[in-house]
């Protein structure tokens, strides 16, 4: 968790107030609203944390899911979007048939959020989730796994396993199912085949609120918008990048429910999202349309005919919608005007030194903050544990700062000597949450000719990154062990405990 992190004393942020290069800015048409997934066993703890989510809110708990649900959830004045796994804080078993295997911290790899990590079920083993506390709303299910096929059942209050998701043919791939609103009290998943090995690197489950109560329509909650695109299978020579797509949609996973969340991938990722209006892009119907906006796929060099040299550009797959490249005086002053607040590069070098960095400054007109890396950038699936440092999960969870967020991913990702970057227009803009988190987002900054920028240097250690403003923290922290189970020693703040 987040909260727990202790080591402090690794970030060494270089701030900097650098000059905006003297040009002029386009304006670019401001875009309309557009329209925008019980058997005996070692018990394991996950996440303690999350006891109290599990149970759902008084009028819920006392009211069995019958049509008049439906009506009530809708009545609220507020969207209340759960974005924590709810395969946390469970008892975990390894079953095969009547007998049951000790579920060592190996055993349960598929809910420690690494993906380098599996739980191995051999033969006709089940991997067995069964819930703390009251039973869970559950309408979507994500697992990554390899093996031919895979099963997901749900464990209704009548005592009855239920199939709630199956995939058949498939091997390595990240499966996400969606199916009816069910209140459970486990989950298991298993091999589709009876003998079958099957290696679970990660388990989650999610309720998603249904249609116009996740939009705001019903209740008058404020939506906002990301937009996402991705590029792994290049064409010719270029060298493929297969964790591009798990990097965006991990992102995309992690955002609450009162997020519009509008991508694509590989073929369908078009320069031209990208691009201004008046040179044949749709930037205020796509990029600049979303508050937060994220590529991921290469970073590249091309000519920039306005500077009449090459400059850091992303790259695209796709050549038949105008070119593959995105360079700066394509978007120029294009981010912000509209609607974009963050827009984040999941690519090499975007940053590479102080005259790619002026480039791309001229692309803000009211942007906060581009994010990025000065090196290379590693194939890793970034976007899932930055969502997770953007957003509170849960009582002993706190949001970070999106800058902030970026170097903690960077650390936690990348082994020594990759640096990456924060640009802002001012340096208020440290402190900006995404909306709806933390103190929410600064106000819109002016327009000036200075930027700020800060950049962090990895280290080897793979360990928190502190920060030069206060992250939020609990206060005089008490440690729980609970008596009657093996657990994860938890922090719970004295006024949570009073």
């Amino acid at each position: 968790m987040k909260i727990l992190r202790t080591a402090q004393s690794l970030f060494e942020c270089s701030a900097r107030r650098t000059p905006r290069p003297q040009e002029p800015l386009k304006s670019t048409t401001r875009r309309l609203t557009s329209d925008s997934p019980s058997p005996r066993g070692v018990v394991v703890v996950t996440w303690l944390a999350l006891l109290a989510l599990t149970c759902p809110p008084a009028s819920w708990a006392q009211t069995p899911p019958t049509a008049e649900w439906e009506n009530r959830i809708k009545s609220y004045t507020e969207a209340l979007p759960n974005v924590a796994n709810r395969c946390h804080a469970v008892r975990a078993y390894i079953v095969n048939g009547p007998a049951a295997r000790p579920t060592a911290m190996s055993d349960v790899a598929a809910l420690d959020d690494d993906l380098a990590s599996a739980t191995i079920l051999q033969g006709n083993e089940t991997l067995e989730l069964h819930f703390i506390g009251a039973p869970r709303w559950i309408n979507r299910v994500n697992v990554a796994f390899a093996g031919s096929s895979a099963a997901v059942e749900l464990l209704h209050g009548d005592g009855e396993w239920r199939t709630f998701a199956e995939w058949d043919g498939v091997f390595e791939t990240d499966g996400v199912a969606t199916g009816s609103a069910t209140r459970a009290t486990g989950l298991r998943i298993h091999s589709g085949l009876v003998g079958d090995e099957l290696a679970l690197f990660e388990v989650a489950a999610f309720f998603d609120q249904p249609g116009d109560f996740e939009r705001g329509i019903e209740n008058g909650a404020t939506t906002f918008q990301f937009f996402y695109e991705w590029v792994g299978n290049y064409p010719g020579r270029t060298r493929d990048l297969p964790n591009t797509r798990p990097d965006a949609r991990g992102l995309r996973d992690q955002l609450p429910g009162t997020w519009n969340k509008e991508g694509y991938g590989d073929a369908d990722a078009w320069e031209t999202d990208w691009k201004l209006e008046a040179q044949g892009g749709r930037n205020n119907r796509y990029a600049d349309s979303a508050d937060l906006v994220y590529f991921a796929g290469h970073g590249t060099r091309a000519n920039d005919p306005v500077a009449g040299a090459r400059r850091t550009a992303l790259l695209f797959g796709n050549q038949a919608r105008n070119d593959c490249c995105l360079v700066p005086s394509e978007v120029r002053a294009g981010f912000g005007d509209s609607e974009a607040e963050w827009v984040c590069f999941s690519a090499c070098r975007m940053f590479r030194d102080r005259t790619n960095r002026n480039a791309w400054v001229s692309s803000w007109n009211g942007l906060h903050q581009m994010l990025g890396f000065q090196t290379v950038m590693s194939d890793v699936r970034f976007g899932r544990p930055f969502g997770r440092y953007l957003v509170d999960s849960g009582i002993f969870d706190s949001p970070v700062t999106v800058a902030q967020s970026w170097m903690d991913v960077a650390e936690l990702t990348h082994g020594a000597n990759y640096v990456a970057v924060a640009l802002a227009e001012n340096a208020t803009m440290w402190n900006d949450f995404i909306h709806g988190q933390g103190a929410g987002a600064q106000a819109d900054p002016a327009v000036d000719n200075v930027y700020n920028w800060w950049s962090y240097r990895t280290t080897a250690a793979t360990a928190a990154v502190s920060e030069p403003v206060t992250r939020p923290r609990l206060t005089n922290p008490r440690t729980i062990l609970p008596e009657s189970e093996a657990g994860v020693p938890i922090a719970v703040s004295d006024d949570l405990l009073d």
